[in-house]
């Protein structure tokens, strides 16, 4: 752990030092990294490759400009939703984050990224689980970051919401972008491949641009069935009733989904 971890990641990061003195004397600089600090850096390399950085940022980021529509036409103003409405917030916020966690992103292709890195990193004597979760954690960190800061600087100046239902949708958010992470990651893991050529061949795994199609469809369309009905439902009934009952059926589905994969996940790693 203390020696032969952390001297294998040094001379990974030599040699990519090795081209100028300048180089040379910061791969120096990289001796006192701690090996946690080592294997964030060696995460954060296998995301280089043009097409994974598109296609990981491409989705969470079109959809968020679906919220132009009603500041461009003058008709609609966020500014007049009563926060009683935060229950249909959290259920909108659920449906944007589920298109953060897609199959032809960072996250759904993490593991595979390693390649031949994958086996030698199983005979090393690192807790291989806990590489993973912090594996798991980082790329959520690096995908989610920026359309999360979209989203939330969208709605703080320019739509404007009452702050609770700022708050609820981006609770949302949150909790979708990392169960859909966790299934893209988990299904990465079933459908490991470690001999690929091109970034594209690990996109047509198990039918994922079929896959991205009709869930991008589907999910859009019975999503935006479901808000108009628990709008209409709350206009015509009792509004708080209404969206207490809808925040608690999303937590509760929330968490049946939590625990259905790290039972089947993460317990079993």
């Amino acid at each position: 752990w203390r020696q032969v971890v952390p001297s294998y990641f040094r001379q990974i990061l030599a040699m990519e030092h090795v081209q100028s003195k300048k180089k040379v004397k910061k791969a120096g600089a990289v001796k006192n990294l701690t090996l946690q600090q080592t294997l964030r850096k060696h995460h954060l390399s296998t995301l280089t490759d043009g097409t994974l950085i598109v296609q990981s940022y491409i989705m969470p980021l079109l959809y968020s400009f679906i919220f132009i529509g009603p500041i461009t036409n003058g008709e609609f103003s966020f500014t007049d939703i009563p926060s009683e409405f935060f229950g249909v917030a959290f259920l909108v916020g659920f449906i944007f984050g589920v298109f953060f966690g897609s199959p032809n992103s960072f996250v759904g292709v993490a593991i595979s990224l390693e390649r031949e890195n994958y086996t030698f990193l199983k005979t090393l004597p690192i807790h291989f689980k806990s590489f993973l979760v912090d594996k798991f954690l980082l790329i959520c960190l690096v995908q989610h970051g920026l359309p999360f800061a979209v989203y939330l600087l969208m709605l703080l100046f320019f739509l404007k919401p009452p702050f609770l239902l700022t708050l609820f949708f981006l609770l949302g958010v949150l909790v979708a972008a990392m169960l859909s992470s966790q299934a893209v990651y988990w299904r990465d893991y079933r459908l490991l491949s470690l001999n690929w050529q091109n970034v594209s061949q690990l996109f047509s795994r198990g039918r994922s641009n079929l896959l991205v199609a009709l869930g991008t469809f589907g999910l859009m369309i019975v999503g935006s069935l479901l808000t108009l009905a628990t709008v209409m439902l709350a206009l015509y009934t009792n509004a708080l009733l209404v969206n207490l009952g809808i925040l608690f059926l999303l937590v509760a589905l929330a968490a049946g989904l939590q625990v259905w994969i790290y039972r089947g996940f993460w317990k079993k790693l």
